[in-house]
């Protein structure tokens, strides 16, 4: 146990020296990594992929520097036979085959097929740098039939063989590796059916082994020969086969295979290196082996190592430097000398060990248009723009693998990049005009005991910039001029240089008069200056003049045009033909003519051999020729191809892509508003923002031509309603609280649409009545309130003051029946006079009451202005809502003017909400009534309030004479 205890915490600590060494070299970053996928025997020039999709770059760059991105090959001289086989548009980061890919010519014997190299990306605008790790599968395709290593195999097999002895040939190979291209089953046809059969069997490379089994006593002197064909398929679409003709001639035979004395063996390389060892049963020829590597496992083991044939002892035979920590894996095959031979593999595995410290290889890449080692670089690149990688290579452990870079070139820096080598940066402002080449060497050193370095170089030659000003020679410039002169008369010379060089150095001249002084004309080229009109001493003794100089910089075509436009479209079917599908567009850096662009296919031919219904224009419109069908096809792809108008002209090619979707044959429908239903209402203290209601359509179309957007398109007064999200269709109550309150009107009519996302757009529109029920400054309805849904509906509020009404009302209507009948009793001679105590009268009450309208109520003849402060809600009255009903009145004078009845005309009761008359009808609301019952010696009789009378009212009355 003891032991167990000391192995774990030994193997722990290893762990945990492990993790801290790799972490401390920086290898826990990564930096970017794209993988794509391609069949082989694809046509050249076919797409494999975007790298500045699949990376995602556009999430790493501001959006208006996407255009100015260049991708490259990080080290092309050294990628030959990527280079050979696939580009790069440095444009926009698409990747095309430049050649038809023979998957077996570049990936033999390997069961998967891979090229890797690495892209940088880099900014014309700014400083960003991005490595990116490129890995592109080439998948199998069955465009190889099996083969035998030869079309007839003779075997020799004794007539003393025993039965179900077998008897070995060398099966087919097959070029694909693919799990279904390759080697899959055999067969045999023979007349001989029942004296052999064939067996079959794979081996660890892939290879099949395949047995001649006897099935019966074999007599030479009956028969000594015989014919049998063997049948090599694989399971690729269409299938493929192949097939050898096996001899067999009756004779002895070699029953025993060598066999290992291990199925793996593993050994680590330091002093020595191992051996292997198999054994034969058999005796004499038949039972001396040897050794060899298994020839269809290719391997770099071959490359450091090799392995004696008689022995089997495996020898270093490169050195082991740089490959410590590595781990080489192959087959080893042992064959006995019989006729025929048979043979028997085992797993070789060799780990290389660390002995010692070894000094770090290192690779300098100058980024990212280098010329072999050569990089040039505009002075006017800012400071922190990556100029090369730093790759390097130390495969000792501890700190004689840790590697550390620095630059020798006072200008350039070296930091460490993301796990991937070192970045050489510029430290310093760049001066072509002092220095304009520069030699950048690079040290890499790891930390071991002595350190031990390495070092690379390349060399950066500065192109101009226009950063000097033209100076001229002098300071003043004095011509004397003669009277009387002639116009044109030359006076002088100016002359400037300029430090810098080419167009940067090409300067034109100007000159220019203040004031109102005669006018000089000097030429832009020559600096010659030259009288612009005749002068008279005597008027004019001197003039002085201010130069200036004009450097006019030529545009050259330099700049190749490319595509910002999206290259993926759409278009109905059974549209005519000449209808618009879209535009392409296209930008170039130049200027003027050169930045001028055409767009076209790239010949007529490809359009016409190729059934593409499409034509593109010169001014990038995409038109198409014929009826398109989506049933026959629903996918077009063909190239586009943008050129300017520069001299020479320069151009760029993408591919564009084309979807036939369904024609958008049907409008969007209305499930909410229809015309039978098309209202809803809510309470004025609903809260802000709260859910109103919901427009609900559909649409019999499918994809793109049923997606439905919602808006409202008028009657939305002060922006009382908002629509957030028009692909919900939901109306909400806007955010500001205090609109609501400044409307005129309790009734909004919306006029809302929806529309598809087809082509073309469809619209269908509705009226959609929303209405507003107020409440009185206790929060209390005076109309039933509804939520989203149109349909009334009474909530629980609601059904609370309807029952607490009702019971008011029983009470009054018996308070009032008894109080009547008093009065009755003792005022019997007072029977004419008009007396009446407000009510409601529930429904289904078979008392009989004098009822009148709820404006029509008894009151005294004059109210003054200050009888109620707060006016009474007749609207609500008339919506069946709240309102307040004035029990008893306020009585000033005991004469009754105009039979006690409150005049609509005479009196200008408004609504505190709508401040509207009470005056105005409503039809086809429930009307309120009251019952009369006036005691003329008060002042102010009781309040009743109701279901119907839920509004506050305050009375302020003077007491009369009387009391």
């Amino acid at each position: 146990m003891k032991r167990i205890t000391e192995s774990v915490s030994l193997i722990l600590t290893f762990l945990a020296l492990t993790v801290t060494i790799f972490c401390y070299q920086g290898y826990s970053q990564q930096y970017g990594q794209v993988e794509f996928r391609i069949k082989e025997q694809m046509p050249s020039g076919t797409n494999v992929g975007n790298i500045r999709d699949k990376a995602r770059i556009a999430d790493k760059v501001p959006k208006n520097e996407l255009s100015s991105l260049s991708f490259k090959f990080l080290n092309p001289n050294n990628l030959l036979q990527t280079a050979s086989l696939f580009s790069i548009n440095s444009d926009n980061g698409a990747i095309y085959t430049t050649a038809m890919i023979d998957r077996e010519s570049i990936c033999q014997f390997q069961k998967n097929c891979n090229v890797e190299f690495e892209v940088t990306v880099t900014s014309t605008i700014s400083k960003f740098f991005e490595i990116v790790s490129v890995r592109i599968v080439i998948e199998d395709i069955n465009d190889n039939a099996p083969r035998f290593q030869n079309e007839e195999v003779t075997l020799h097999i004794s007539e003393s063989v025993n039965v179900n002895s077998e008897f070995r040939i060398a099966g087919a190979t097959d070029k694909d590796n693919d799990d279904e291209n390759s080697v899959r089953k055999y067969e045999m046809k023979s007349e001989y059916n029942d004296m052999f059969e064939l067996k079959s069997e794979m081996k660890l490379d892939w290879t099949w082994d395949l047995s001649i089994v006897v099935l019966k006593p074999l007599d030479r002197e009956t028969k000594d020969h015989y014919v049998l064909c063997i049948i090599a398929k694989d399971n690729g679409n269409p299938p493929r086969s192949g097939n050898v003709t096996v001899h067999i001639n009756v004779t002895d035979t070699n029953d025993n295979p060598p066999v290992f004395t291990e199925n793996t063996y593993e050994v680590s390389v330091g002093a020595v290196v191992g051996q292997v060892k198999a054994l034969d049963a058999d005796i004499n020829m038949n039972g001396e082996v040897t050794y060899k590597f298994s020839p269809t496992r290719s391997s770099q083991i071959e490359d450091l190592f090799y392995i004696d044939t008689l022995s089997g002892e495996v020898k270093v035979k490169n050195p082991l430097q740089y490959e410590a920590g590595k781990s080489f894996e192959t087959i080893v095959v042992a064959s006995d000398r019989g006729n025929p031979p048979r043979a028997s593999q085992a797993i070789l595995i060799i780990n290389v060990i660390d002995v010692g410290n070894t000094p770090p290889r290192i690779s300098v890449n100058p980024v990212p248009n280098p010329e072999g080692n050569i990089l040039f670089l505009t002075e006017a690149s800012p400071l922190e723009t990556v100029v090369a990688h730093v790759r390097t290579d130390d495969r000792d452990t501890g700190l004689n693998g840790v590697v550390d870079c620095s630059s020798r070139s006072p200008k350039f820096k070296v930091r460490r990049f993301e796990g991937s080598g070192f970045l050489v940066e510029i430290s310093k402002p760049l001066d072509r005009e002092t220095e304009e080449e520069l030699n950048v060497t690079i040290v890499c050193e790891d930390r071991g005991v002595p350190k031990l370095s390495a070092l690379g170089w390349f060399v950066i030659k500065l192109t101009d910039a226009n950063d000097n000003d033209p100076v001229f020679t002098k300071t003043i410039y004095r011509a004397n001029l003669t009277e009387n002169n002639r116009k044109g008369e030359r006076i002088l010379y100016v002359k400037a240089f300029d430090k810098d060089i080419g167009d940067n150095a090409n300067i034109r001249y100007s000159f220019s008069v203040d004031g109102e002084e005669p006018s000089f004309i000097i030429d832009p080229v020559t600096g010659e200056i030259t009288a612009g009109q005749e002068y008279d001493r005597e008027t004019v003794s001197q003039v002085q003049g201010k130069t200036s100089v004009i450097v006019d910089i030529i545009d050259q075509n330099d700049n190749t045009p490319y595509f910002t436009s999206s290259l993926e479209f759409q278009v109905a079917e059974n549209l005519p033909a000449g209808s618009r599908v879209d535009t392409l567009e296209a930008k170039d850096r130049d200027d003027g003519q050169n930045a001028e662009v055409v767009f076209y296919m790239p010949d007529d031919s490809f359009r016409m051999s190729t059934s593409i219904p499409f034509v593109v224009l010169p001014n990038g419109v995409i038109k198409t020729d014929s009826i398109l069908d989506k049933d026959k096809q629903s996918l077009y792809t063909f190239p586009v191809v943008v050129k300017d108008r520069g001299k020479p002209p320069r151009s760029s090619s993408a591919t564009a892509t084309v979807h036939v979707i369904d024609s958008n044959d049907h409008k969007p429908v209305f499930i909410f508003p229809t015309k039978h239903n098309n209202t809803v209402r809510f309470r004025s203290d609903t809260s802000p923002g709260s859910l109103i209601t919901r427009l609900i359509a559909t649409d019999e179309d499918v994809g793109r031509n049923a997606r439905l957007k919602y808006s409202i398109v008028s009657g939305n007064h002060e922006k009382v309603f908002t629509m957030p999200d028009p692909n919900s269709g939901e109306i909400r109550l806007s955010n500001d609280s205090e609109l609501l309150y400044g409307v005129q009107t309790n009734m909004f009519r919306l006029n809302v649409s929806v529309r598809d996302q087809g082509i073309p757009v469809l619209e269908t529109t509705a009226m959609l009545h929303i209405q507003i029920d107020y409440v009185d400054g206790y929060g209390l309805r005076r109309s039933r309130p509804e939520d989203d849904n149109p349909a009334s509906a009474l909530d629980e509020d609601d059904v609370k003051y309807i029952i607490i009404a009702g019971v008011i009302g029983g009470i009054t209507v018996i308070i009032s029946i008894i109080i009547v009948t008093i009065i009755l009793l003792m005022r019997k001679p007072d029977n004419n006079r008009t007396s009446g105590v407000a009510g409601v009268q529930e429904q289904g009450d078979g008392r009989h009451f004098e009822k009148h309208l709820w404006h029509s109520v008894p009151v005294d003849d004059v109210v003054p202005a200050e009888v109620c402060d707060k006016k009474i809600g007749h609207d609500s009255l008339k919506g069946g809502g709240g309102g307040c009903g004035v029990s008893g009145g306020c009585t000033l004078d005991p004469k009754p003017n105009n039979g006690g009845l409150i005049s609509n005309s005479n009196h200008d009761l408004i609504d505190p909400y709508n401040r509207k008359h009470i005056s105005e009808p409503l039809t086809g609301q429930q009307q309120l009534y009251t019952f009369k019952k006036v005691r003329p010696s008060l002042c102010c009789g009781s309040q009743l309030f109701t279901q119907t009378s839920l509004c506050k009212c305050n009375c302020h009355c003077r007491l009369s004479q009387s009391l």
